[in-house]
């Protein structure tokens, strides 16, 4: 138990000191290639076409899901999502063939295709009819003449790891991407509190003490991986290297495989995420909702945005910290998740890009978008500074371990 004792108080001297040492993560000044971001803003329908939800866990992703594919259509020729396949996909399997080409999709998560009722479990077949349909135009992937429907991978929680495949495949421009994030500490919060509720937290400290103190004590954060680690809020989605959700589920081997590979360069697991990022369509904010569904609005083509109800929220809400709690937590996480506040940054700070290009456009009547020609610039991708592992700092975590300080990222 002194022991215990000893190791809180020594991490929690750590991170006060961190707190007055570690420099901010702000993003500023984003550079951006010619006609980026507004030419940037709007999705063209192809012919064949797929999107694809990817669900970040407690960011919002059940209330976004249930506005784009609960969305009414307004007049025949708006674009709508599907929630299952309009394909007869037939039983799974690894290997195809398409023309001369013989496909064997290697399964990298043990969700990745299988025998249930959800069509994105079908990825194999799916590429290969897609790749089909993209020699023969006679057979439209996007459902009956004069509708818009694209089957959407929608229901899922999966990170880029599942989506690289259909960009790698598909045309150019036919992948409809789209995300919603969360202030990573809003978010950390919010899992904090439903994780208290579930079966594999009975026992475990996390019930026992506040936001603040299970922050401050290494025990508790091993114990809890899943709520807090560096990754969760954003970076390990878009780099393809979530272990914790779902279909990115894979068993301990493969999951610490991953988060050596999310830690080893973390300067280079946040150029993977920003690059991913970019082939997104849309990616929304929580905390900016209306400004979200009217970038979305304008994405799809929509007459109206979208209504994002508030789903799946706590019953009965958790307790708000205090404005001083708020800042301690926050201080705390710096050191903790600095991937993902530098991250949350990168992305809010392109979002109000892409909302000042919409404002502008929308100024002059949209005669900035007529002189947009590309279908799609998924690859407007504007230069900015990634902060280096000096500038990160704070710690690193794996099932077994809490690494902290300077001497953790000397090479």
């Amino acid at each position: 138990m002194r022991n215990a004792s000893e190791e809180t108080a020594r991490f929690s001297r750590f991170l006060r000191t961190a707190r007055r040492s570690l420099p901010g993560l702000e993003v500023h000044d984003l550079a951006y290639p010619p006609g980026a971001p507004g030419c940037t803003l709007r999705w063209r329908p192809m012919r064949q076409a797929v999107a694809i939800f990817m669900h970040i866990g407690k960011a919002g992703g059940t209330a976004f899901r249930s506005a784009i594919v609960g969305r009414p259509m307004e007049h025949d020729r708006e674009v709508f999502f599907l929630p299952s396949s309009n394909l007869d996909i037939g039983p799974p399997s690894t290997d195809f063939v398409t023309g001369r080409l013989k496909w064997r999709y290697t399964k990298g998560n043990k969700h990745e295709y299988g025998d249930g009722q959800l069509w994105e479990y079908h990825l194999p077949e799916l590429l290969s009819r897609s790749a089909m349909r993209s020699r023969d135009l006679e057979v439209p992937l996007v459902g009956s003449p004069g509708l818009r429907g694209i089957p959407c991978l929608c229901t899922e929680h999966f990170d880029f790891s599942l989506m690289r495949p259909l960009f790698h495949v598909l045309p150019e421009g036919s992948v409809l991407a789209v995300a919603i994030m969360r202030d990573p500490v809003k978010r950390f919060l919010s899992h904090f509190y439903y994780a208290r509720g579930l079966r594999w937290t009975e026992g475990l400290r996390i019930r026992e003490v506040s936001p603040l103190e299970f922050l401050h004590q290494p025990s508790s954060l091993l114990d809890a991986l899943m709520v807090w680690q560096d990754g969760l809020a954003g970076v390990s989605w878009f780099a393809g290297e979530t272990v914790h959700y779902g279909m990115g589920a894979t068993g301990d081997s493969a999951d610490n495989a991953r988060m050596r590979m999310t830690i080893r360069n973390r300067t280079e697991t946040l150029r993977r995420a920003v690059r991913n990022y970019h082939k997104f369509v849309f990616v929304g904010l929580l905390e900016e909702k209306s400004a979200s569904m009217e970038l979305l609005q304008h994405a799809m083509g929509w007459a109206t945005p979208p209504q994002m109800e508030r789903l799946n929220a706590a019953s009965p809400a958790y307790p708000e910290p205090t404005r001083g709690e708020m800042g301690r937590i926050r201080a705390a996480l710096r050191a903790l998740i600095p991937m993902d506040l530098w991250f949350y940054e990168y992305v809010r700070a392109d979002f109000r890009s892409r909302v000042a290009a919409l404002r502008a456009a929308q100024h002059d009547g949209g005669q900035r978008f007529k002189r947009c020609r590309q279908r799609w610039a998924g690859g407007a991708v504007p230069s900015v500074k990634v902060p280096s592992e000096e500038e990160l700092g704070g710690c690193v975590a794996t099932r077994q371990a809490l690494a902290c300080g300077s001497h953790v990222f000397a090479k």
